[in-house]
């Protein structure tokens, strides 16, 4: 069988085998082809037909499954450069977020002795005003008054780009 009619029969076959295995359609293509010409390099190696069908079969498998493990590779290469990145960026704000809040808390500790402990008992302990008045037993309004002031003089101590970032961190928790 000649070159051409050998083509002609078997390259849509060998395509659509190859695409098959790879899912892309010019890939399955040039596979297709390629074998071909691997084929025309070697063509006294075959004294039949069915030799060379056996041969164009064979070679296209063989690309395809180096095709599909580069993707692999690839994909592995990908995932783990993207997992870096996420690691890089999970430190990164790691150190953000311990640089800030060791800034809120020396800024906390410089706060007057009342207005300090009325924002560590709502904001660290997550108490109410009503139990925190209770808790120093002063006023409900003592309490408001103090949180205000407290978040006052906070604002005035630290950095606004701080008191943001800050701010922004209070509510991605």
């Amino acid at each position: 069988m000649s070159i051409e009619n050998l083509f002609n029969t078997y390259y849509p076959r060998l395509s659509y085998f190859a695409f098959k295995m790879i899912n892309d359609k010019a890939g399955a293509e040039d596979v297709a082809q390629d074998a071909f010409i691997k084929y025309w390099n070697r063509r006294g190696d075959f004294p039949s037909e069915k030799a060379a069908k056996t041969y164009l079969y064979i070679t296209v498998r063989n690309d395809c499954l180096n095709i599909l493990r580069h993707e692999e590779v690839e994909k592995k290469y990908l995932d783990q450069q993207d997992n870096n990145k996420t690691q890089e960026e999970r430190g990164l704000n790691q150190i953000i977020e311990t640089e800030v809040l060791g800034e809120i808390y020396k800024a906390i500790e410089e706060l007057p002795a009342g207005c300090r402990q009325v924002l560590k008992l709502s904001y660290f302990e997550k108490l109410k005003n009503d139990e925190i008045a209770t808790h120093l037993q002063v006023s409900i309004n003592t309490v408001k008054t103090q949180k205000a002031r407290a978040l006052q003089l906070l604002r005035m101590k630290l950095d606004i780009g701080a008191f943001l970032l800050i701010y922004w961190i209070v509510l991605n928790k």
